[in-house]
């Protein structure tokens, strides 16, 4: 029997799944890359690998972050609970590299291929800044340049993970060329709503800036797309800026008077 054929009766077939259940974590992030290496695996296959994946990562951050609450609280030995998390976080980084395998060995866009792509995004938008690591990647691949709504779903994704280190890039997409782009890095920007209130600020500050950018740009004049971008970007930006503030304004003109008003009230800006 191939590895192939092996590897999915292990993962599959209900009379062996406690087999796949009984694997190690890290012989299952090896099955899986042998099964993105291997041309004749097919997408469903690599789908439930994926979901399986996923599922250990969260398993691994439930430990991870149980044994760092046991050593902020005394417990036991310190130097076996920072042995845990390290161990954990070496797990953690080896699952989101097990994951990208279906970037690195699956190169044509088809689509199949692009099922699977999806469902590795959303993975790594559970994977805290592993993922996040591996978001920027697959917007960077040139494979995908051209499609603002994929690139615009990875960008989504890097804001779900909370790795709050990436809001300055985010910012940065706040006027990126493809308007699902913006679309993303609004949605992204979404997840912030228990960020540092520094980061939280500056964020509110870009975001205002943004929205009165393209609700200008519609107003008429030679931006003849003008219009239809402020219809396609106003409620995502408008609705970062609501769970960033905990504020429910509604239009251009009031957020900016908002940040007027508030860009130096530090009760408002004060970490959660």
């Amino acid at each position: 029997m191939g590895f192939t054929a092996l590897a999915l009766l292990t993962l599959c077939v209900p009379s062996v799944a406690q087999a796949g259940q009984d694997m190690t974590d890290s012989e299952a992030v090896k099955v899986f890359t042998g099964l993105a290496k291997d041309k004749k695996s097919v997408p469903d296959l690599l789908v439930f690998g994926i979901d399986d994946l996923d599922k250990r990562y969260a398993a691994s951050a439930d430990r991870r972050t149980r044994a760092f609450e046991r050593l902020e609280a005394g417990e036991g030995k310190a130097s076996e609970w920072k042995k845990i998390i390290k161990s954990e976080e070496s797990l953690q980084d080896d699952i989101a590299e097990g994951v990208w395998a279906v970037f690195r060995y699956r190169k044509k866009v088809t689509d199949q291929h692009m099922t699977v792509w999806r469902r590795a995004v959303t993975a790594f938008g559970k994977m805290e800044h592993h993922g996040s690591a591996h978001l920027w990647k697959v917007f960077e691949d040139k494979r995908f340049s051209r499609d603002g709504g994929f690139r615009g779903r990875c960008v989504q994704e890097i804001g779900r993970t909370k790795d709050y280190g990436q809001y300055e890039e985010l910012l940065d997409l706040l006027d990126f060329h493809l308007e699902d782009v913006v679309v993303g890095a609004g949605n992204a920007l979404r997840f912030y709503g228990e960020a540092p209130g520094k980061i939280r600020k500056e964020c509110t500050e870009k975001l205002v800036k943004a929205v009165e950018s393209y609700r200008s740009r519609s107003n008429g004049g030679e931006d003849i797309e003008g219009p239809r971008v402020w219809g396609k970007v106003k409620g995502p930006l408008m609705a970062a800026l609501q769970s960033i503030t905990g504020q429910s304004i509604k239009t251009s003109l009031d957020w900016t008077k908002f940040w007027n008003n508030n860009k130096n009230n530090r009760a408002m800006w004060k970490d959660a």
